[in-house]
């Protein structure tokens, strides 16, 4: 009985291989042999395992398709072409290289992008070359919402309305004479609105009027560029969200990356010196709010390092910011997470100007005029800062209902200075060997205890008055328009930008500059505290003298 169920198997094994063997020369009747085969050994053994064979035979055309179409498409993302041409535009998905530099003919519009990228699914490497604009642009509203003068281009094709009956809409192309088809095919299309995942890497950008921009664009990529002599921006978002732009290098730009009602992106590792404003966000129509930005690098901003204007929940961590005027200045926006930054070797290390409800933690605002500045900013969390060696190192001008706990101004003139602000509270903060550690000029229902040690206080009353006549005077001194204008004719001249001799308006229109005689500290304010008018508010004391421990101390209040 064995012998014969040994005889049988071999005969199918046999008849099996026969008809592999015969798949090899007859093409499809040797596969059709096989699994005719395939059948009958099924019917005489009934074997399960043989029949799921069977049925992935019978489906292997199917398969077989979706496998070559699978193939086809990573062929597809493998394939590589070459941008030898300046204005290229893409249209299809693809990997982009350069092989070259490439440089704007004489000829050539400076108004026309070098390269514009107007699909999805697009990867540009630069491989270490150049696109050169030659020469660059004046900016103007064509650069802030056209493509006037970009090296690098991502957005998708303009559309137009086209209204047909009540009710209806009809989308075309800019071109006017687009036929129906056209309409169809930009209906069919599910990116001409935003694009995706698109990037950007390995290039230098220069002599342009914005390098890189990124115009209605999502969960895309810009990394590892260098962008010089922009006379606008050196990376640009505009209506764009969720995208990462990281390691990349800004210099001599008049901002250096700019975003524009663009939210929810990733900013990290990135550079940026010898700038009018190193890093912006602000507002076009509804602001750019939930983006983080995450140990980045500002040197020489002339105006602000990280500048937030309009603009809400955006996280500003670990960033460094120094040799500015302005070290980071949040403008009119709420709700923003500011920690552990460092920001030194400024005139004012962060700058709250009508920003509510904002908060601050671990920073370092050290070697700065002024550490910490709220204006006209109420509800704000300050905890764990440090504003050491400084003239005055935590102002609040008509700031009120602030939380100012465990920060430290050691070594400044003046500790901790409120004017004209009212039930801010705080305990556990330090001035030790500062002039004058607290000082309260009409406020009311203020409570912030300070810590001080090694401070003559009555003694050193003159000083804070110096260091209040010097800021006055630093602030006189600090025309935002007249810095601007000094920088744009350093830049321009460097750049040899002809017929450009004003900067743009959008420049000098920034919003500190109203707030000037806001800064200025009334001197006879001074005076009177140091006389010990409680009305005004006193000045802090020693430990003994206070009755508390430490030195911690509480200011008198209207």
């Amino acid at each position: 009985m064995q012998d014969s169920k040994s005889d049988k198997a071999n005969l199918n094994r046999r008849t099996y291989l026969k008809g592999a063997a015969a798949t090899s020369t007859l093409g499809l009747a040797g596969v059709a042999y096989a699994s005719q085969d395939g059948e009958d050994e099924k019917k005489d053994n009934g074997n399960k395992n043989n029949g799921k064979k069977n049925d992935k035979h019978n489906g292997d055309r199917k398969h077989d398709g979706k496998k070559k179409d699978r193939k086809k498409d990573e062929d597809k993302d493998k394939e590589t072409y070459v941008i030898e041409e300046w204005g290229t535009t893409i249209t299809e998905p693809g990997h982009y290289v350069l092989k070259s530099d490439l440089t704007r003919p004489r000829r050539a519009d400076p108004r026309t992008p070098a390269i514009t990228i107007a699909t999805s699914g697009v990867k540009l490497d630069g491989q270490g070359y150049t696109i050169d604009g030659g020469r660059t642009v004046e900016p103007s509203q064509n650069t802030i919402f056209g493509s006037g003068g970009v090296g690098v281009l991502v957005q998708a094709p303009r559309l137009r309305k086209i209204k047909r009956k009540k009710g209806h809409k009809k989308y075309s192309s800019k071109k006017k004479d687009a036929d129906k088809k056209d309409w169809e095919d930009w209906m069919d299309r599910k990116d001409w609105k935003k694009l995706k995942d698109v990037t950007v890497k390995n290039l230098t950008v220069r002599n342009f009027a914005t390098g890189i921009k990124f115009s209605g664009v999502k969960k895309s990529k810009i990394k590892y560029t260098t962008v010089m002599n922009t006379t606008f921006a050196g990376i640009f978002l505009f209506k764009s969200k969720k995208n990462k732009v990281v390691k990349n290098t800004v210099r001599w730009s008049s901002v250096g990356i700019f975003l524009l009602d663009a939210s929810k992106n990733y900013l990290k590792y990135n550079t940026v010196t010898d700038v009018l404003s190193g890093i912006l966000l602000h507002e076009y129509a509804s602001g750019s709010n939930k983006n983080k930005l995450v140990k980045n690098t500002v040197t020489d901003a002339i105006i602000s390092g990280i500048d937030v204007s309009d603009s809400y929940k955006n996280k500003i961590k670990k960033n460094t910011v120094t040799e500015s005027t302005f070290g980071i200045l949040l403008t009119r926006s709420d709700k923003n997470y500011l920690k552990e930054n460092r920001t030194t070797e400024n005139v004012i290390g962060i700058t709250l100007i009508e920003s509510d409800r904002n908060y601050l933690s671990g920073n370092r605002a050290n070697d700065n005029d002024i550490g910490i500045l709220l204006i006209t900013s109420h509800k704000n969390i300050l905890k764990q800062n440090t504003a050491n060696y400084t003239s005055i190192g935590f102002l609040l001008i008509d700031s009120d209902k602030n939380i100012v706990s465990k920060n430290t101004a050691n070594n400044t003139e003046i500790g901790f200075l409120l004017i004209e602000s009212n039930f801010n509270k705080g305990k556990r903060n330090r001035a030790d060997r500062s002039s004058v550690p607290i000082l309260v000029i009409r406020g009311k229902g203020n409570w912030v205890k300070v810590v001080t040690a090694g401070t003559n206080n009555n003694a050193q009353m003159a000083d804070a008055e110096q260091a209040v006549s010097e800021w006055n005077n630093r602030v006189n001194e600090q025309s935002l328009n007249g810095l601007v204008n000094e920088h744009w004719t350093e830049l321009t001249q460097d750049l040899e930008i002809s017929g450009a001799s004003e900067p743009p308006e959008m420049m000098l229109s920034h919003p500190l500059a109203e707030q000037k005689e806001q800064l200025k500290i009334n001197p006879s304010r001074i005076e009177n505290a140091s006389n010990g008018n409680a009305s005004n508010g006193g000045n802090a004391s020693n430990g003994k003298n206070a009755g508390k421990k430490n030195g911690s101390s509480r200011p008198a209040d209207d």
